[in-house]
């Protein structure tokens, strides 16, 4: 499957349906995520002042830790398709009292701002699953003033995700399906290296720049509830997941939990993932 043939609406439906796993693991997901947003404000060259728009948002990060970095004279605009994530997103800001950020339902593709709006354009693990990414990358392009920089994150190589590969391996094992879900593939699609660089430099960016780098995902918590955590909220295997029986559920549980000891320390199950970074400028 093409990127411009991806599934956005139903991997949004999907991502409506975890709304009580965001609210359930918002602290767990906000110290798993830092280092990669950390290493996207660096990407993006984020600073105090800067009004920045944060496209596919969720349920709040990497808007909040933006939000913080560009402080009380500039703004963040969070946004994403699911209004109920972004619900979520707007009661971690109430209750950390973040209040120089704003939330709105947005289609990347279809973006309801003037142009030349925006310093920065930034998404997280995002750009993956738009239904035509030229058109995405074109409107940000669109709202970005003149200089202005968009940085992107989208998941690097499967086969060197312990994560991953470790719940497909053993998902695999107990399900009836030779095949694992769609989504798996769609959210590798920029693994390849230069694919998100040539698909910024075809929607006029200037400037591109691209790495493949792994990223700690340090989990406050033991690979039990790690792998609770993948069962809530992770859309990439929920229907390999629900497609095992009770017992099958469970054993694959205790499989993925014995292999992902070795990255347990007493307090953090940390996994070293990789991630590719890009950027342009306008």
């Amino acid at each position: 499957m093409s990127n411009s043939e991806a599934p956005a609406v139903e991997a949004h439906l999907e991502w409506d349906g975890g709304v009580a796993a965001a609210r359930k693991w918002k602290k767990q997901a906000a110290v798993s995520g830092r280092p990669t947003n950390e290493a996207l404000i660096d990407l993006a060259q984020i600073s105090a002042g800067m009004k920045v728009l944060d496209l596919a948002s969720g349920s709040g990060h990497p808007a909040l830790d933006i939000a913080r970095v560009v402080g009380p004279a500039g703004h963040v605009t969070a946004t994403d398709l699911s209004s109920k994530l972004l619900a979520v997103a707007e009661e971690k800001a109430a209750e950390e009292e973040v209040s120089n950020i704003s939330f709105r339902e947005v289609d990347m593709e279809n973006q309801p701002f003037p142009d030349e709006t925006f310093d920065v354009v930034t998404c997280r693990l995002g750009i993956m699953y738009a239904r035509n990414v030229e058109q995405a990358l074109r409107e940000m392009r669109r709202v970005l003033k003149p200089g202005g920089r968009v940085g992107l994150v989208a998941w690097g190589p499967d086969k060197d995700d312990p994560r991953k590969t470790t719940v497909l391996n053993v998902l695999m094992k107990y399900s009836k399906s030779s095949t694992p879900d769609s989504s798996v593939a769609l959210g590798s699609s920029f693994s390849e290296p230069g694919k998100l660089s040539r698909a910024l430099s075809q929607a006029g960016f200037r400037r591109v720049y691209e790495e493949t780098r792994n990223i700690p995902f340090p989990f406050p918590g033991s690979p039990e509830q790690a792998w609770d955590l993948v069962q809530d909220g992770a859309i990439l295997f929920q229907n390999m997941i629900k497609g095992l029986t009770p017992e099958d559920r469970k054993l694959a549980g205790i499989e993925i939990a014995d292999v992902w000891k070795k990255y347990y320390d007493g307090h953090h199950t940390t996994f070293t993932s990789p991630v590719v970074l890009a950027s342009g400028t306008r």
